[in-house]
C-alpha cells in the first residue's frame, strides 16, 4: 500500500505543474490551413526528406519566408514554399497555406478571455453562448457545463 501511495505521489510530482493559463497562446501569429490530395508546384525554398506532416508544418511556420508547403505522404518529403502560383491534384499530398492572425487579435483574445474568467479557470469553454453565440445562436452553453438543446425547427424542417 505504501508503495502504491508513493508511486502515485511521485507520478504527480513528476508530471509537473501545467503552464499557467496566462502563458497559453489563444491565437497563434501564424497557422496552417491544410488541404488533402493537393500539390503546390514550384517555389520550393528547400526540400526536407524523411519527415512527418507535423514537422513539415512546423518547419514552414517557423520560417518567415514560408507562405505554404506541400507534404508528400508517399515519400515523407516536405517542400516549404516561398509563394503559391497554382495548385494541382496529387494523391497522397497535403498542402498547407500559411495564414497570419489579424493585427491585435492575440491581445484582444487575451483581454476577452481574462474578462470571461477563462484564463483564471484554466479551461476554455467548448460551447459559447450569449453574445459569443456560434452558428446563429443554435449552440449555447448551460451553467452546468452540459450542452443546451438547439432551438426547435419551425415548419416543414422538423
Amino acid at each position: 500500500m505504501r508503495l502504491l501511495i508513493f508511486t502515485l505521489f511521485a507520478a504527480i510530482l513528476a508530471s509537473g505543474a501545467p503552464a499557467s493559463a496566462q502563458d497559453r497562446v489563444l491565437i497563434p501569429e501564424r497557422r496552417a490551413v491544410l488541404t488533402e490530395n493537393t500539390d503546390l508546384p514550384g517555389a520550393d525554398i528547400r526540400q526536407i526528406f524523411d519527415t512527418t506532416l507535423e514537422a513539415c508544418e512546423q518547419a514552414c511556420l517557423s520560417d518567415a519566408d514560408c507562405k505554404a508547403f506541400t507534404f508528400n505522404t508517399r515519400s515523407n518529403a516536405c517542400f516549404p514554399k516561398s509563394a503559391v502560383s497554382e495548385q494541382a491534384f496529387y494523391q497522397g499530398a497535403y498542402s498547407g497555406w500559411i495564414r497570419q492572425a489579424a493585427p491585435g487579435a492575440a491581445a484582444r483574445a487575451k483581454i476577452r478571455a481574462a474578462t470571461r474568467g477563462i484564463l483564471n479557470a484554466g479551461a476554455v469553454p467548448l460551447i459559447l453562448g450569449g453574445d459569443d453565440s456560434v452558428d446563429g445562436g443554435r449552440l449555447a452553453s448551460r451553467n452546468d457545463g452540459r450542452r443546451a438543446r438547439p432551438p426547435r425547427l419551425q415548419g416543414r424542417d422538423r
